[in-house]
């Protein structure tokens, strides 16, 4: 199943109308079984499906490290469906408990500190790696960078969730997550955004649109440092400036 898909249209120029094709960003649902049972249908972009159950389940505080799964399944005949199945050590810890997902988020204790530049170029260059974006002209997308500031994981989709939940599910297949710093986001930093990058163990979390006052809200409790782009020129900092070498 394709990322996109050509939809024929009719283009009227404000003088006449004629008929041209347009990239449409793909959407469909992705279930995810979790020890045989239905646990979550997303509508998504076709792609990295894997990457996204598990970056889904770890967002959720299901499993912490990838040895919680003991067998992650995707057939090519079923692009749709992924199933996860708990290791033992992974039924003990788990919270799948759909209720209340987002128990367990600890404080950040770090001493970071990003050249704020450096970190504003990753921001505004977001759009280089949007090739979905730039065909179709709606998707999000989520990246994420090392204390060096080096690209490490990315993916697009038609949800911003969902778009960081693949980002997230590939470092955390790789074992990799450890090493992710800063996160930049296409969309504007929610409540739920800000839950996923702490249980990702993400500091830092910049954005093309402002944050909602719960997101800083909660940002300032667990001692995360939230920005977004100013439209005159540089950054908001709305909490945790203290990780920006100013």
């Amino acid at each position: 199943m394709n990322s996109f898909m050509p939809c024929p249209v009719v283009h009227w120029d404000g003088a006449k109308a004629h008929r041209t094709h347009l990239d449409l960003v793909g959407e469909s649902p992705l279930t995810i079984y979790l020890q045989d049972r239905i646990y979550r249908v997303e509508m998504r972009t076709p792609g990295d499906e894997i990457a996204h159950a598990v970056g889904f389940c770890l967002s959720r505080g299901i499993v912490a490290k990838p040895d919680d799964f003991s067998a992650v399944q995707h057939t090519p005949d079923d692009p749709d469906t992924v199933r996860l199945t708990l290791s033992a050590g992974g039924l003990k810890s788990a919270n799948a408990d759909p209720q209340a997902p987002e128990s367990g988020l600890s404080r950040f204790d770090d001493h970071l500190r990003l050249n704020p530049a450096s970190a504003f170029d990753r921001l505004i260059r977001l759009g280089d790696f949007q090739k979905l974006r730039e065909k179709t002209g709606a998707s999000h997308a989520a990246a994420i960078f090392n204390d060096q500031l080096e690209l490490m994981a990315f993916a697009e989709d038609v949800g911003r969730h969902n778009a960081l939940d693949k980002a997230i599910g590939k470092l955390f297949l790789e074992n990799n997550l450890g090493r992710a710093r800063l996160l930049v986001l296409s969309s504007r930093i929610s409540f739920e955004l800000v839950q996923k990058a702490a249980r990702a163990r993400i500091p830092v979390v910049f954005s093309m649109s402002r944050p909602t006052s719960l997101a800083v809200k909660t940002g300032v409790e667990l001692n995360m440092t939230l920005a977004c782009l100013s439209r005159k020129e540089g950054l908001f900092i709305f909490c945790g400036k203290e990780r920006l070498s100013l």
